[in-house]
């Protein structure tokens, strides 16, 4: 499904979007300017209270990385529970007829402070019709 889509989306922006008849189709966007600027202050601030914390390797020796992750893993898992957040091509337009992919066990990796997590994985194989 994910090679469909990765190939799709460029077909999708080449042929039906036009994109590649512009030379810049973000140029002069105040608004995509205006989210790069937030993402980079919002950025700056949380580097700023990490090094206020001790830098990165005290905070994740001390467990704040780790319960900051745990805090939006759960906020976006609510919010795709809710329906207002999506994972196209899994909780928005699933393909029914998908053959579900059978996923090897993780080796085993020993754990740190950091827990993987997969936000589509309570979602895969339920039918969201």
């Amino acid at each position: 499904f994910g090679r469909r889509m990765a190939r799709n989306t460029q077909l999708l922006l080449l042929e039906e979007a036009n994109l590649a008849r512009m030379v810049d189709p973000a140029g002069g966007s105040w608004y995509v300017e205006d989210l790069t600027e937030q993402l980079a202050r919002a950025a700056w601030e949380r580097f700023t209270s990490i090094e206020v914390a001790g830098g990165m390797a005290e905070s994740i020796a001390n467990g704040l990385i780790a319960a900051e992750a745990e805090v939006a893993c759960s906020a976006r898992q609510e919010k795709l529970v809710a329906g207002d957040e999506l994972i196209i091509g899994v909780t928005s337009f699933p393909d029914p007829d998908e053959i579900p992919l059978v996923r090897p066990g993780l080796p085993a990796i020993p754990q740190g402070p950091l827990v993987p997590h997969r936000s589509a994985a309570p979602f895969e194989g339920q039918a969201m019709l």
